[in-house]
């Protein structure tokens, strides 16, 4: 039975509310109070809905400034341009290489740099809605898509330069008659939106939808092969649209955490019309770390727009200490050799310069290039210490120049 432990904390992946008690992040999804059981019953096959009220919207340009940091909570400030609105261009997918030198003066390529050499900076809330959270770079680096409002909803922001901080943000859709939405992932070009959330107001589990759009974005129904009476969240799809990674509640016991997320992975054919369903999800395997004596948790999946590497949020290889977890959870990120190959343990790697002391971190989308990396940090503990005034920060990470 999962055990639900109240903490004085915003949860990893839940709707960031000052000043409220949230359950444990490794059972709730949205802020919402987990279920004590599992189910296991086949999945679902609703259809795709067509129609629905939600509406975009065209963003306006303005300066601001952010903050910077390479490891530390200090750093510098400096101001920039971006213009806000809805984006739907991507890139392809970089292949792996030695950088090379591109037209603005840095790398081309960064997989071929060191993976654990970021510098990173903060992105203000600003003017990007009520409660940022989840902030996801596209492929191509321009656009911001995150949650923000109260209850959570897509919203956007884009920049004109790839060295300027996400300033400004607008609403993506209005869907007043559902509950919170979080994680979403957009793959723009074919007008297909996958997220989690409810399909109606009042539902007690999290599921993970799929919108399409039309003139509007349609109210998001049932991801079929993916959605199941179990609770599933945090979707994650590469950018062809043929591999979806998602969390599914288990019966995985962690000894201090309870009951924890896995991950699940669905597949169809690459390029496929926005809403297609999915073959039914298997459960995910990286050797060594979800199936170690040790239950780990395993959080905030970030596929590359290629498939071929994943970013996740994880204590391994270290057991959780009651006494000593504030900072636990740090990015790792693991790669195979193509999309029906095994991920491969040897090349998992802790992400050490994303960390910062005092704070869990996850990762949520990297850009084609591999340069650069949206994240989160945010503040959970089992114990009674004093509570940050914003427990949930968003940062975007940078390498090769």
């Amino acid at each position: 039975m999962a055990r639900t432990l109240r903490v004085m904390a915003v949860g990893a992946l839940g709707v960031a509310s000052a000043g409220c008690i949230l359950d444990n992040p490794v059972f709730g999804g949205l802020g919402e109070t987990a279920v004590d059981t599992v189910s296991t019953s086949a999945a679902t096959t609703t259809g795709i809905g067509t129609t629905g009220d939600g509406t975009t919207s065209d963003g306006t340009t303005s300066g601001g400034t952010s903050t910077s940091g390479s490891g530390s909570s200090s750093g510098t400030t400096g101001g920039a341009t971006a213009t806000t609105g809805e984006s739907t261009g991507l890139t392809s997918s970089s292949s792996s290489g030695d950088p090379t030198t591109g037209t603005t003066g840095g790398p081309a390529d960064c997989w071929g740099m060191p993976i654990d050499s970021w510098t990173w900076t903060e992105i203000p809330d600003g003017n990007l809605g009520v409660g940022p959270h989840s902030p996801r770079i596209s492929p191509d680096g321009y656009t911001l898509y995150y949650t923000a409002g109260d209850p959570g909803r897509p919203h956007v922001s884009t920049r004109a330069d790839l060295d300027a901080p996400f300033v400004d943000g607008v609403p993506m859709v209005m869907w007043g008659s559902i509950d919170g939405n979080d994680h979403v992932a957009i793959r723009g070009a074919v007008g297909e939106m996958i997220l989690s959330g409810k399909k109606m107001m009042g539902q007690p589990d999290v599921d993970v939808l799929v919108s399409v759009k039309g003139g509007n974005w349609a109210l998001p129904v049932s991801l079929v092969g993916v959605t199941t009476p179990s609770q599933e969240r945090s979707p994650t799809i590469n950018e062809d649209g043929s591999r979806l990674i998602f969390e599914r509640l288990s019966n995985d016991v962690n000894p201090v955490l309870g009951n924890v997320w896995r991950f699940y992975e669905a597949k169809r054919k690459p390029d496929t019309p926005a809403g297609t369903a999915f073959q039914t999800a298997t459960l995910m395997v990286i050797d060594g770390v979800t199936n170690d004596a040790y239950v780990h948790p395993t959080l905030c999946a970030a596929l590359s727009p290629d498939g071929l590497r994943l970013f996740f949020g994880s204590s391994y290889p270290d057991p959780i200490n009651p006494a000593d977890h504030v900072d636990a959870l740090y990015i790792n990120v693991v790669e195979r050799d193509s999309l029906d190959a095994p991920w491969d343990a040897k090349t998992i790697t802790r992400l050490t310069t994303l960390q910062e002391e005092g704070w869990q971190t996850c990762p949520h989308a990297i850009t084609s290039d591999g340069c650069q990396i949206s994240f989160g940090r945010f503040f959970f503990t089992l114990n009674q210490e004093p509570v940050p005034p914003d427990k949930v920060r968003n940062f975007l990470g940078k390498r090769g120049g």
